[in-house]
């Protein structure tokens, strides 16, 4: 046992099962500072702790007692088991679920950076509203231009790869292409500074630049003029081009396209029907209607909107399973992450919840939070987020899925490990690791393999 004497009551009351006992041991050292039970997670000497015999010996009521004081779910004894594994080799069920209800599958070990996430510019949004400065930096020889021709990047292909990198362009080459259609130049965005390393006697950055983004597909023949210009690029078609960017790039494309569109497709005010301008670098329209309410209160429809969707991997009870499903236009033997938009009134747990119930027929209890990534098909904000399930029947709804199954660790690490012939696509594959959804299968693969 131990040498701490409450502790050993505690634990002599477990192995006997007197739940009586256990409760009033528990009960007295209730916010009390003891130096004799300084805590709920004294070990013995071979590292077992009060949750661990309790699950041990499978006595639900204690483990909940012992749970609800926040007791170290985390702890290893002398051969490296955790309560969970404990629960786990004993199956017992009722005590993973508790478990479940307070433990996170595993912590994050570093913080996850997912595609489209990585932010090379300072968005300078204090700037947006300055437009003079703005007007100068539009102009300034160093500042660059990503040039779009209906919402497709002008982008050249990395010799030997299959990356591509955005063309970038000055304020003058941009004019000198277009000629006298220069003046037809409309919507340009401001996506930020790229800050310079080097540093002037007073340690401010010199030599920074800005970003702009513009689209010249309703300029006629502008697009044919830029390919000319440049050799060896194209319009890069969403998919797969936009997963195949450089991944700095990327995270640009992902601003400047999102943007673009909402003022290609929002030319009049949702309030009045009049025409709106583009204020604030492009993060926001104003009414030309100066009566419109949208110019008198700060309003949704003058900004620029996302949508929030929660994309879940559902780990079974015992932790060994995981459930994927695959809708009718995923190609042929892709399954992946459940996913669903979030509805006003939601938390993102309940929207996990009720998403994956509604699809899958599986209840869901513990939801932890992993990783989110900006998705630009069009606006999606992917929250990423580990669901437990509490049940494991499924019932697939044939409308949302084509099938959802669960899968063993060892089946989806070795579909993982797969190259993938798409020309003879096997019966289980996964998106590509530019996906969330890759990124939280993979994340639960490490977990499990830190069990082991």
């Amino acid at each position: 046992m131990t040498d701490n004497p409450v502790s050993e009551d505690l634990f002599r009351a477990i192995q006997d099962n007197d739940l009586v006992k256990a409760r009033t041991i528990l009960a007295k050292q209730d916010g009390v500072d003891h130096s004799s039970f300084s805590s709920i997670d004294v070990q013995d000497s071979d590292g077992w702790s009060a949750l661990m015999f309790a699950v041990r010996q499978n006595n639900v009521e204690i483990t909940r007692e012992i749970i609800k004081r926040r007791a170290n779910t985390t702890l290893r004894n002398n051969q490296g088991q955790t309560a969970f594994d404990i629960a786990r080799h004993f199956k017992s069920r009722a005590a993973i679920n508790l478990l479940n209800s307070q433990k996170p599958l595993t912590s994050v070990k570093y913080p996850t950076v997912n595609y489209f996430s990585h932010a090379p510019l300072n968005r300078r949004a204090d700037k947006r509203k300055d437009t003079t400065w703005l007007n100068e930096q539009m102009k300034n020889p160093k500042s660059k231009y990503v040039v779009f021709s209906k919402l497709k990047p002008l982008a050249a292909k990395l010799s030997g790869e299959k990356r591509f990198r955005l063309a970038v362009l000055s304020y003058e080459k941009l004019c000198s292409i277009l000629g006298k259609d220069k003046e037809r130049l409309k919507n340009i965005v401001f996506l930020g500074i790229e800050e310079s390393l080097t540093k002037n006697d007073d340690e401010e950055a010199i030599d920074d630049f800005a970003w702009f983004a513009v689209d010249i597909g309703r300029i006629n023949d502008a697009s044919s003029k830029f390919l000319e210009a440049f050799p060896g690029t194209e319009y890069l078609e969403p998919r797969p081009g936009f997963l195949q960017v450089h991944i700095e790039d990327a995270t640009i494309l992902a601003q400047a396209r999102p943007i673009l569109e909402w003022h290609q497709f929002n030319r009049f005010c949702p309030r009045c029907g009049n025409a709106v301008s583009m204020d604030e670098g492009g993060y926001k329209q104003s009414c030309s209607n100066n009566e419109c309410d949208s110019n008198k209160r700060i309003l949704n429809v003058s900004y620029p909107r996302m949508d929030p969707v929660g994309i879940m991997l559902v780990v079974s009870q015992d932790g060994t399973e995981c459930l994927l499903g695959r809708k009718p236009v995923f190609p042929a033997g892709m399954y992946s992450c459940l996913a669903g938009y979030m509805e006003p009134g939601e938390s993102i747990e309940d929207a996990v919840r009720r998403e994956v119930l509604e699809e899958s027929g599986i209840h869901v209890g513990l939801v932890e939070y992993h990783s989110s990534q900006f998705w630009p098909y069009p606006t999606q904000l992917m929250i990423g987020c580990l669901a437990h399930a509490t049940t494991d029947r499924i019932i697939v709804d044939k409308e949302e899925l084509e099938d959802a199954q669960w899968f063993s660790m060892d089946s989806v690490r070795r579909a993982s490990n797969r190259v993938v012939d798409h020309s003879k696509p096997p019966s289980l594959w996964f998106p590509p690791r530019q996906a969330i959804a890759r990124q939280l299968i993979e994340h639960w693969l490490d977990s499990g393999s830190s069990r082991l």
